[in-house]
């Protein structure tokens, strides 16, 4: 090699340029170590050579010195073509290399980026590699794969992997302090050693009750099925039986036994995931829990270690390399079928983790043979232990996949925990009630939490309630914010014994602490209706069975799809025998039913996977799988006085900066597209700066927004 040496990026704040071989040596040995994970070291340690040797080209040097320079280059000079080009008899590794900045391609498209003819750039590069003694062979044996679906999950690691090396390699370069902000991590024992403590010190304090009881049983349970092999197991227990702190205790030392990675807890909404992040801080520390979703609270503007320990968490989000990490269902499955870098950065450090997925019933039906094959594929390649936690299991092996038909239940014949604790009965009215009917019952009652379908039916009841003092609503008409403080306040009464009369949507429904002696639910699916019961004497602290009373409501709405078919087969259940809700299994033969009536495949996503006829088409299932199937977008509310000082900060700015992103969020509300469009023209919501949407109209105390006319998206899915 001659001449200048070859630059892999421009100075950093040192003025030193980024060697191109150190470059691909560092990020060649760190793919390596992250692909030796999951079988695949040496495929990645080669893609980790390869994936910048394109910059080698005299076209690229001269583009990336007039870049230095300040010079605007007439052209770009493109690197990733020529070295997936080089590897063009290899199609596993031409995805990663050719998609390492731009994403994972569908094969028509890497067949159409290839009929260009690389020769000489490839030509020089290879000489490069040859003086470097690195030999461009990818063999069969490299990406031990039997099957296309196999294939592209192999593909999608050997991605990550070379995409995280890539980005920390080039951070250390561009900023190096960066580097020390993602040391230090606590390990495993010190977490273990300190739910220990917690878990001795709430033996002691919560002795006596038969739920406690029982929670502690479940507790012991969990701590001796941690011994056993990774796979895919089950913890199904009854609502209120303490599977926050259970699951997590089996998740850490199982993690400590086998000797994984990491501990991720993905949850679907949330309420559950604050509530969850919460008590996990509060045995750990925040700054030990990475709390992950796009409503992470902001922390104490004026706690002296905020700007450093929220640029850890920044760093740590963008790869998940900490040990605990609490999520939620998009972030961690739109990760794993996307095709975009800064989305499957984190999937490498997925492999060798306990996934913890609370509440796993809620799931999208229409989703759910994509999520199963990822799930096998998690457990049987990438080396996870995945944990289906609920009190409502549902039955994927009536998919007839070969996935989780072995999962083992840390609880044995859990159904026992159920019959002994009958804390609830259920009620069930042959007529359809009226809105104002179902006002005047709950007037009776001094506690009783009432849940609909929709947000409209909620606002509808409230209504009907008039002027009580004592009445309250829950709904993702309300900022985060908002909600908490109502909770906070329904807490707070229900344990005074004041009179609380809660209006909500399925806001409530799973996870959430609450403890009432009366609820009422409007017909539901199944799975909803027994996590509704889960809030009706949770504690079982009463001297006879609470109450749950599950009502048509007349003109109530109307949702489609997967909740249709649920609620009828609910209607089904009910009518023949409402005491088969303390049956765990029960809720078995509603899913197998369910998933008989429903298409598992709706958007094709496993069908794309399993096709090798075309090859991977990771742009396409990418585009499909949606958690939440039409987009929505966060709306600033003036719920405390503090926006008005951000909304002025960011029209200083002219921007909205992540800072301010961040501490806005829990003041948002989230409103789907075709309403802000209707809003937009209105005036109702302006856009002060590009990208910061505000809310102009009011902002009731009581319901939000709810004073508007606006669609009803899903509640409280983050």
């Amino acid at each position: 090699m001659s001449g200048l040496p070859l630059a892999a990026h421009t100075p950093g704040p040192g003025g030193n340029w980024h060697d191109l071989v150190e470059h691909l040596s560092a990020v060649a040995a760190n793919a390596k170590g992250i692909g030796d994970k999951f079988g695949a070291g040496p495929f990645c340690e080669l893609l980790g050579w390869l994936h910048d040797i394109g910059k080698s080209s005299p076209a690229f040097q001269q583009y990336i010195r007039q870049c230095a320079m300040g010079y605007a280059p007439a052209k770009k000079a493109p690197h990733a073509p020529i070295a997936a080009w080089i590897a063009r008899s290899c199609s596993p590794a031409v995805f990663p290399l050719l998609g390492h900045h731009a994403g994972l391609h569908d094969r028509s498209e890497v067949v159409q980026a290839l009929q260009r003819d690389y020769s000489e750039s490839a030509s020089h590069a290879l000489n490069i590699l040859a003086e470097l003694g690195v030999e461009p062979a990818f063999t069969r044996e490299m990406l031990p794969a039997n099957d296309p679906l196999e294939m592209e999950f192999l593909i999608r690691m050997a991605f990550s992997a070379l995409v995280d090396a890539d980005f920390l390699d080039t951070e250390a370069h561009f900023d190096p302090s960066a580097t020390a902000h993602r040391a230090a991590l606590k390990p495993f024992s010190d977490y273990l050693d300190e739910l220990d403590r917690h878990l001795t010190h709430l033996r002691i304090s919560a002795a006596g009750s038969p739920v406690n009881t029982m929670r502690c049983e479940i507790l012991d349970h969990c701590c001796r099925a941690a011994e056993r092999s990774p796979g895919l197991f089950r913890l199904t227990v009854p609502t209120g039986g303490g599977k926050t702190l259970s699951s997590v205790a089996f998740a850490l030392r199982h993690a400590v036994r086998h000797r994984l990675d990491r501990v991720i807890v993905a949850i679907p909404y949330t309420s559950i995931i604050e509530q969850t992040a919460e008590v996990y801080a509060g045995i750990f520390g925040r700054e030990h829990v990475l709390e992950h979703h796009s409503a992470t609270a902001e922390f104490d503007a004026a706690d002296e270690g905020q700007e450093e320990r929220e640029l850890r968490r920044r760093l740590a989000a963008e790869n998940w390399d900490v040990p605990l990490v609490v999520t939620t269902n998009v972030q961690l499955f739109e990760s794993l079928f996307a095709n975009r870098p800064s989305k499957c950065r984190k999937l490498h450090n997925i492999a060798r983790s306990v996934i913890i997925l609370d509440e796993v019933q809620v799931l999208p039906v229409t989703l759910t043979k994509a999520v199963v094959a990822m799930l096998h594929q998690l457990v049987s390649q990438a080396g996870c232990t995945v944990v289906l936690c609920t009190a409502t299991q549902p039955a994927f092996e009536a998919l007839q996949l070969p996935t989780l038909e072995t999962a083992t239940d840390i609880v044995p014949h859990p159904e026992r925990y159920y019959a002994q604790l009958r804390r609830v009965e259920f009620e069930r009215p042959t007529q359809a009630v009226e809105p104002a009917e179902v006002a005047d019952a709950l007037r009776d009652l001094e506690q009783v939490l009432c849940i609909v379908n929709g947000r409209r039916d909620a606002l509808t009841v409230v209504a009907e309630l008039g002027e009580d003092p004592n009445a309250f609503h829950l709904s993702t008409l309300m900022c985060p914010l908002h909600r908490r403080a109502v909770l906070a306040e329904v807490r707070s009464r229900l344990s005074q014994g004041l009179s609380c009369r809660l209006v909500s949507t399925q806001v409530v429904e799973a996870g959430v602490d609450l403890d009432f002696p009366v609820v009422y639910r409007a017909i539901a699916p199944l799975d909803r209706i027994g996590q509704a019961a889960g809030r009706c004497n949770r504690e079982g602290t009463l001297s006879s069975p609470g109450r749950c009373v599950i009502f048509d409501l007349a003109g109530g709405t109307s949702l489609r799809g997967e909740y249709t078919t649920g609620t009828d087969l609910a209607r089904t259940i009910l009518t023949e025998d409402p005491s088969a809700l303390h049956n765990p299994d029960t809720f078995q033969r509603y899913f197998a039913d369910l998933y008989a009536n429903c298409d598992t495949d709706a958007q094709g996503i496993h069908a794309l996977r399993t096709d090798g006829g075309s090859g991977p088409r990771f742009r396409e299932v990418a585009d499909r799988f949606r958690l939440i199937p039409e987009a929505t977008k966060a709306v600033v509310v003036r719920y405390a006085d503090q926006v008005d000082d951000l909304l002025v900060e960011a029209r200083r700015i002219g921007s909205i900066t992540r800072d301010v992103a961040r501490r806005l969020h829990p003041h948002s509300v989230a409103i789907y597209q075709h309403d802000l469009q209707r809003h937009l023209r209105d005036g109702t919501v302006t856009e002060p700066v590009p990208g910061l949407l505000v809310w102009e109209g009011a902002y009731d105390q009581r319901t939000g927004i709810g004073g508007t006319s606006i669609a009803d998206p899903a509640d409280l899915v983050v």
